[in-house]
């Protein structure tokens, strides 16, 4: 990683994704650019999705979980991760979602 790399928050709202968090993560974990954090926000999950954010974020340093009591706002759990991110560049995905290898590397490209 060259440390004139900018950080890149990915912000992720989670509520009962148990089922996709694997892959979900898993797929950040694999970028190819490596100077991102990843804010997990937790809204009252009720399922495993918080013992599995935990699990992943022991495992590396640039995961970072926060929990909730239930809103069943995705954009209040959006808004709170902004204002703890400490990324010059902030994207958002969803719990459901997954992200190619080169996605971040690839934004980065465009945005410099």
């Amino acid at each position: 990683m060259k440390n004139n790399q900018p950080l890149i928050t990915i912000i992720m709202a989670v509520y009962n994704a148990e089922q996709w968090l694997h892959k979900s993560i898993g797929s950040v974990l694999d970028q190819t650019y490596a100077n991102w954090e990843l804010l997990c926000m937790d809204d009252g999950s009720t399922d495993n999705s918080l013992l599995q954010l935990k699990e992943f974020a022991e495992q590396d340093r640039r995961v970072h979980v926060y929990t909730y009591e239930h809103t069943g706002s995705h954009s209040a759990m959006v808004n709170k991760a902004i204002n703890l991110s400490k990324g010059e560049y902030v994207t958002t995905i969803d719990a459901d979602d997954y992200i190619s290898c080169d996605y971040l590397e690839l934004a980065i490209k465009r945005l410099l």
